[in-house]
């Protein structure tokens, strides 16, 4: 039986938890204002420096990176005049791990134009959760790399774990063939040094049941055939039988690179022998993937239900070995484009004088795609059918890639680290897209291990009734079979922290012992000798479980309960777009919390009602000091009024209760609650930064404010709000102003402004260990005897820890205290002022 490394030493779990907790709070809400970018690679938006939005895009990761106080992390925008920008990283190694080869980790920012064939009321910019998966252009192709890199790299750092050096290469060019990248190699190379390790996160996954290492890329060489065979269209009846087709002829010609019938490509230019190491990963995938290989594709059917109707278009053939090997290791023709072809519409009986085509040729990995390239014009053009003038202008011809033997350490880790995260060991296949980059830094780093992965997988490039849209990543993603399954993508990330970023976990066999399994495993026995390597992999000393120094930054360990659909920035955290925006969703407000023990100083001289319509009976001095208190709030997203989702109307409402809980001698009435419910208008600028301030949001509410009394313990009011949001780092500013809006009839309480006040500033801070302090102070802007305030400190702090068992915890419940001094801490007691210091437990936070 093959040896695997022994993972039991490293709290896995913990390691998956850490990183579960980050996605939810930082990294999907990155990804949620990184769809709304419409950051088109530099082909498709020419003025992309004009425009601005790559430069957004690298802006936005830049702040997050630099946000995470990584220690010793160096961070930078490298430029090149003329070239899109790049965004580099470098973090040292840790706990006596060497910086002399470090991990390299590769990602892109810049994105694929928009297509056509969206839903109503979606698009490419407008991000939607659906079915636990959001949706928008760019996010798992592969917006998510830089955020994935740093979270597994600062989950190794906060579990203790030795790490080599980490570099990060984020490019803004790939999408249109990273024409940019040789330059920005060539510049940061020498301060990388000797690379041992590529990680590329730009690829996909058969599967979200285990980690999937891509083995090879097909090459690429596209450009537009022409024929010609008049200088002006003429009438179909005239012409028909004695002017050849234009269309005609160039499928003459396209026959002879690929059979029509069956379209296998047939000159042996575009094609090569398959190695028998990844045909045999081929057959690997096959078994697993079985007709999931052609299922997931949007088949044609026989009807418009597509929930009950049967297949019509079949796909090539059904062997699932085949189909991997068509779509990775064999050339295919497809014609994405014409020109010369009127709309059916508008297509009248004319003869037509040419015909143009946009071909795309994917090619092996082995075959040289500049090669391919002119040996595909010089067989377009040779020897026209009826000389007719036929030409092929290549666009690009790029080489595949086929990945170096992989070193017994890394895949022994990688399968050793799947089967500790999912329960099944890793898989392997090529993919049949082109990336130019994987064949670049192949040059460059020639010495280097390369890992490929990535999530894009079933399904993640088509949505429901035809939307080319992308899924980015699963916000609560499928259990395994076993039902202990996890998110896939926290998995991935979690499983490349393990076997790829920590190769320290395992020791790497003599070179003597690596020769004798060459010996006996020759030639085309690789998976043998696979075999053979991985059985002498033997558990290395592992590092100490928690590190020996605090470092700068740890990950938060708790979930903050924030809304999945909030965008990257603080303030949008609650008040980021609704899942769907046209749709009402619920989310928190202001808080939520129940304080069992609320302890008043100095109590207040007014009397409780017993119930509804009774008068009072509660004497002040029967009032309990100590009682509960708690707090409910929820805002309702109710109208974007635009695509980009500046604009947004929302609901707000909150109830705050003060109840003698431990007043047993009165029965525990309840002596206070208060209603607030308030319509809610934000306006998000486009950009509006100041000394590293971001302002978020401005926003205008109208308030109403009463706690349901009558007579004396009667406490109404309406308000205007209205109010601004702004944001550095985890800290974040609230600062709001209101005027009363007076209202005919009795005033309950004349004098309200002047002591509620009119005007409070709320500065709440997110700390590294997941502490959450708030502090908001209140004042009526008034001198003199009108002098008067508040200040209120909530403070919450994570319950749940990693050792404590899964069962006993809640990840967003947090122990909460909070204290009070000043007036109008209730309704009831407007014209109060005394101090106040509650303790229990919180849901979430508060904004």
């Amino acid at each position: 039986m093959t040896a695997r490394p022994n993972l039991s030493a490293i709290d896995h779990e913990a390691l998956a938890r850490r990183i579960d907790r980050q996605w939810d709070a930082e990294i999907v809400p990155q990804l949620v204002e990184y769809v709304r970018l419409p950051a088109k690679s530099p082909h498709f938006d020419p003025d992309w420096e004009k425009n601005g939005h790559i430069e957004a895009a690298i802006q936005q990761a830049r702040r997050w990176v630099e946000a995470q106080g990584v220690k010793g992390l160096g961070l930078e925008i490298v430029r090149i005049a003329g070239r899109t920008p790049v965004l580099f990283f470098d973090i040292p190694a840790t706990r006596g791990a060497s910086d002399e080869r470090p991990v390299l980790f590769y990602g892109h920012l810049d994105k694929q134009p928009e297509m056509t064939g969206w839903r109503e009321g979606l698009g490419p910019w407008i991000p939607v959760f659906e079915d636990g998966k959001l949706y928008g252009r760019g996010g798992a192709d592969d917006g998510y790399a830089v955020f994935a890199a740093l979270a597994a790299v600062m989950a190794l750092d906060a579990e203790g774990i030795a790490r080599p050096r980490c570099v990060g290469l984020i490019e803004t060019c790939e999408e249109s063939g990273s024409y940019d990248l040789p330059a920005y190699l060539d510049l940061l190379a020498p301060r990388m040094g000797e690379v041992a390790l590529v990680v590329a996160l730009d690829s996909g996954a058969g599967n979200y049941e285990q980690l999937w290492v891509t083995t090879s890329l097909r090459g690429l060489v596209n450009g537009t055939l022409e024929v010609s065979i008049l200088d002006e269209g003429v009438h179909s009846g005239d012409a028909g039988g004695i002017v050849p087709s234009s269309f005609r002829i160039a499928r003459q010609v396209l026959d002879r690179i690929d059979d029509s019938r069956t379209g296998v490509v047939k000159p042996a230019a575009f094609n090569c022998d398959i190695p028998a190491d990844r045909l045999a990963q081929a057959q690997q995938a096959a078994a697993i993937l079985g007709d999931s290989v052609w299922k997931r594709f949007p088949w044609a059917a026989c009807c418009d239900d597509h929930g009950t109707a049967s297949l019509f278009a079949e796909p090539v053939t059904k062997d699932p070995t085949e189909l991997v090997l068509n779509r990775t290791w064999r050339a295919a023709l497809a014609v994405t484009g014409a020109d010369g072809l009127p709309p059916t519409g508008s297509a009248g009986n004319v003869q037509r004088p040419f015909t143009k085509l946009k071909l795309s040729l994917r090619i092996p990995p082995l075959v040289d795609g500049p090669a391919a390239g002119a040996h595909l014009k010089g067989t377009l053009e040779a020897d026209p059918p009826y000389n007719a003038r036929v030409v092929f202008e290549g666009d690009s011809a790029a080489t595949g890639w086929n990945a170096p033997p992989a070193a017994p350490w890394l895949s022994a880790a990688l399968d050793a680290a799947s089967m500790a995260n999912f329960g099944k060991p890793a898989a392997y296949m090529g993919e049949g897209g082109t990336i130019p980059f994987m064949g670049m830094l192949g040059v460059k780093f020639p010495n280097a291990q390369m890992l490929v992965t990535g999530v894009l997988g079933p399904k993640s490039n088509a949505r429901p009734q035809r939307v080319p849209a992308r899924a980015l990543c699963q916000a609560r993603h499928r259990r395994h079979r076993d039902g202990g399954g996890r998110r896939a993508l926290r998995e991935v990330l979690a499983a490349i922290a393990l076997g790829a970023i920590a190769p320290g976990a395992f020791a790497a066999p003599t070179a003597e012992a690596l020769e004798a399994c060459v010996q006996r495993f020759p030639g085309d026995r690789a998976a043998e000798r696979k075999a053979c390597f991985e059985s002498m992999l033997a558990p290395a000393p592992l590092a100490p479980a928690r590190p020996a120094e605090p470092a700068a930054r740890t990950m938060p360990t708790t979930d903050l309960g924030l809304d999945r659909g909030a965008s990257a920035s603080q303030f949008r955290r609650l008040w980021g777009d609704a899942k769907e925006r046209s749709a009402w969703h619920a989310g928190e407000y202001h808080g939520n919390y129940f304080l069992p023990a609320f302890r008043a100083k100095n109590p207040s001289l007014v009397a409780v009602r017993a119930g509804e319509g009774a008068t009072p009976v509660l004497l002040p001095s029967e009032r309990q000091a100590t009682e509960a208190k708690f707090q409910f709030s929820f805002k309702g997203h109710l109208w974007p009024k635009d695509d980009r989702g500046r604009h947004d109307l929302w609901f707000g409402y909150t109830q705050v209760s003060h109840w003698q809980l431990w007043n047993g001698d009165a029965s525990r009435p309840f002596r206070e609650s208060s209603y607030e419910p308030e319509l809610i208008y934000t306006y998000e600028p486009p950009r509006l930064d100041w000394a590293g301030w971001r302002v978020g949001h401005f926003g205008l509410s109208l308030n109403h404010n009463s706690n349901g009394q009558g007579g004396e313990l009667s406490r109404s009011w309406n308000r205007a709000i209205a109010f601004v949001r702004a944001e550095k780092g985890s800290t974040l500013v609230t600062l709001r102003a209101w005027t009363r809006l007076r209202e005919n009839g009795i005033d309950d309480n004349p004098d309200i402004e002047d002591y509620y006040g009119r005007a409070d500033l709320q500065v709440s801070r997110v700390f590294a260990n997941g502490m959450q302090l708030t502090a908001t102070g209140r004042h009526t802007l008034r001198t003199g005897a009108r002098n008067r305030g508040a200040i209120q400190l909530d403070l919450s702090a994570p319950l749940c820890r990693d050792s404590w068992p899964a069962w006993i915890c809640v990840d967003s419940a947090r122990a909460y205290v909070q204290g009070y001094h000043g007036y109008a801490e209730s309704l009831i007691d407007y014209n109060h002022k005394d101090s106040y210091l509650g303790i229990g437990l919180s849901i979430g936070e508060s904004r």
